[in-house]
């Protein structure tokens, strides 16, 4: 994850941050208003998910216009830009059902304090599981999902593809730090939704069908993933959520620490070592989101930050960009107007996502190891000497397509000048494979890349 560092200093009066109440539910939402983003969230793919914009700041997001409407509401209410995108996260997750994002996915945070002029890194990202002690023979098994020849795995072995989700940990950090509105009301939107139920979009009932063998593999999966009268959800139906809005609801009052030393803690680890996981309930207690230092590259006269060490994103799209500006050819145009300067966009990306797939493309001498990548490659000397291997870029590096991984982006600006830039994930295919279901909360299977280790 990479974003340029916001410059413009918005107007508006610096106060102390305190905790302030709001009522951000979609009851006091105009009715009126309610039901256009509601219209607009039924959409296959929404086309007013973007942005709301206003005085009080601004919210765009990828996913769920009625994430993005909370998030303004967050703003609209005296909320900061984390409070903002956490309500946004929350929401979509569940106007999503799970699917593409969960509570028992990731997150990874990038926050522009204005009044210090400090940008820092929240990285909540997949936990390990102590005693899964031979992690490289965990199977892809979203591959095999996507693979008409290959069956899902054994029931008995499921359980290891999973591992300590970070989301809601990353939430509650984000929030202690810079949140403004009380935690629990942060919850509202998602609550609502998971209650009362949003409509079905094609491409969801598309997606319902097409993971049905897997979400109906186990009575909790079954459950989640049906109507009140037990059909598969169609398109146009009202999908309903309760036990995930109990969840919510009890994570609104307890704190994350219900997902990581309570009930659904236990429930978690139950589920898990049930289906072969090695998890133990230790190996949730102990994990907590962490602040990091980003990283950041100054490109075309701003400073681009990225979330630091051990993340997936973030250096290959700060290497890109270097390389970009070592190559860059004087009186180049825009990339959305010049095709030499798409192209050159296209190669710089090619070499830092998948150089070492290409022969030609081999790391330096100078590059480190593709683990730990940014120590290096972020400097004048790696885009020069990378710069001879950008034309054998020109071509797709693997014919053999990825699995879909799902991630999902919110960012917000608040009054003050604050500004958030928040993606989270399953790392999965929708729902996962695993059938697992705790609480109302689909469990992905991340494990099968080893993503932890």
């Amino acid at each position: 994850m990479a974003m340029v560092r916001y410059l413009a200093w918005l107007p508006g009066l610096l106060v102390a941050a305190s905790v302030c109440a709001a009522d951000l539910s979609p009851e006091r939402w105009p009715a009126a208003i309610r039901a256009d983003v509601e219209r607009k969230e039924a959409f296959n793919f929404p086309p007013y998910a973007r942005t709301v914009e206003g005085d009080r700041g601004l919210v765009t997001g990828t996913l769920s216009p009625l994430a993005v409407h909370s998030g303004a509401e967050a703003l609209r209410q005296g909320g900061s830009a984390a409070d903002a995108v956490a309500t946004a996260a929350l929401t979509e997750i569940a106007t999503s059902a799970g699917g593409p994002v969960t509570y028992a996915g990731v997150l990874q945070l990038l926050y522009y304090d204005a009044k210090t002029r400090t940008v820092y890194a929240l990285d909540a990202q997949w936990g390990r599981y102590e005693h899964e002690t031979d992690p490289a023979t965990i199977p892809d098994s979203s591959r095999k999902a996507d693979e008409v020849a290959q069956p899902y795995l054994p029931a008995d072995q499921l359980g290891r593809e999973t591992l300590v989700p970070g989301f809601m940990a990353g939430v509650e950090a984000m929030h202690a730090r810079f949140g403004r509105l009380a935690f629990a009301d942060l919850f509202q939107p998602a609550i609502w939704y998971a209650e009362h139920g949003f409509v079905v979009s094609p491409i969801m009932a598309g997606e319902f069908r097409r993971q049905q063998p897997v979400l109906w593999r186990t009575p909790e999966g079954r459950r989640f993933a049906s109507t009140p009268d037990g059909h598969l959800p169609t398109t146009g139906d009202l999908f309903v959520q309760p036990e995930t809005a109990r969840t919510l609801r009890a994570v609104a009052t307890q704190g994350a620490a219900y997902m990581y030393t309570g009930d659904w803690a236990r429930a978690f680890v139950a589920a898990v070592q049930g289906a072969g996981g090695k998890v133990t309930l230790d190996d949730l207690a102990r994990y907590h989101a962490l602040w990091r230092t980003p990283y950041s590259l100054p490109f075309e006269g701003a400073t681009v930050y990225g979330v630091g060490e051990n993340t997936v994103g973030a250096c290959p799209t700060l290497e890109a960009l270097n390389l970009l500006s070592a190559s860059k050819v004087d009186g180049m145009g825009p990339y959305w107007r010049d095709p030499k300067a798409f192209a050159a966009y296209v190669r710089a990306i090619r070499l830092a996502y998948y150089g070492h797939y290409l022969a030609e493309g081999a790391p330096s001498p100078q590059a480190p190891p593709q683990s730990s990548p940014c120590s290096t490659s972020l400097t004048a000397q790696y885009a020069k000497d990378s710069s001879p291997k950008l034309e054998a870029a020109a071509s797709p590096p693997n014919p053999r397509t990825e699995p879909g991984h799902h991630s999902d982006s919110v960012v917000a600006v608040d009054r003050w000048g604050d500004v958030a830039v928040l993606v989270h994930s399953s790392n999965t295919v929708g729902w996962g494979v695993t059938g697992l279901v705790v609480g109302g909360v689909p469990i992905p299977d991340a494990a099968g890349r080893n993503q932890a280790w």
